[in-house]
């Protein structure tokens, strides 16, 4: 497996990722349909963007030429946020390689290229009802804070709660 930084060849590759992850680890969480009716296209799209964003790092695993998860992190979007924290936007893989240390290789390159950057901690938002991925971000050194949010996708009330980590 290598971990390297995302180019924009990779925005189809990480979109088709992105969209199997969800669609196994939210079976449960979201509406079937909705998920089966996510587009890769225009999540090509949305991912083009982000790989252009200078202050985006995305990062993807790949075994065998063929990329397997990827990370997405940044400066932070919330409100109460200084520039010394940084969140982790993203962190899928297809659902194949969930256990194998992927995960946290792909982890582990986002927190040296986050200090590199002169972050201090990192946040991160999960859905409150996810102990898989709520269980990993725990292994992973993460500590619930005290914010909780709530929002409405594919017409589900869903709620989320933050996590942080200081380096």
């Amino acid at each position: 497996m290598n971990i390297r930084l995302a180019t924009a060849e990779d925005a189809e590759a990480i979109a088709k990722v992105h969209i199997a992850s969800w669609q196994e680890a939210y079976k449960d969480l979201l509406p079937q349909d909705r998920l089966s009716q996510m587009s890769v296209e225009r999540s090509t799209d949305s991912w083009q963007q982000r790989l252009q964003a200078p202050q985006h790092m995305i990062f993807v695993a790949e075994a065998d030429s063929e990329i397997i998860g990827f990370s997405s992190v940044g400066p932070s979007r919330d409100d109460d946020a200084q520039s010394t924290i940084a969140e982790l936007y993203a962190i899928y893989l297809l659902s194949s390689e969930w256990g194998k240390g992927t995960g946290k290789a792909l982890w582990q390159k986002s927190v040296e290229c986050l200090k590199q950057e002169g972050y201090q901690s990192v946040t991160l938002w999960v859905f409150k009802d996810n102990p898989r991925a709520r269980q990993f971000y725990e292994g992973m050194g993460f500590i619930l804070d005290d914010r909780e949010e709530t929002f409405e996708i594919f017409d589900v009330t869903k709620h989320e709660v933050r996590y942080k980590l200081t380096f």
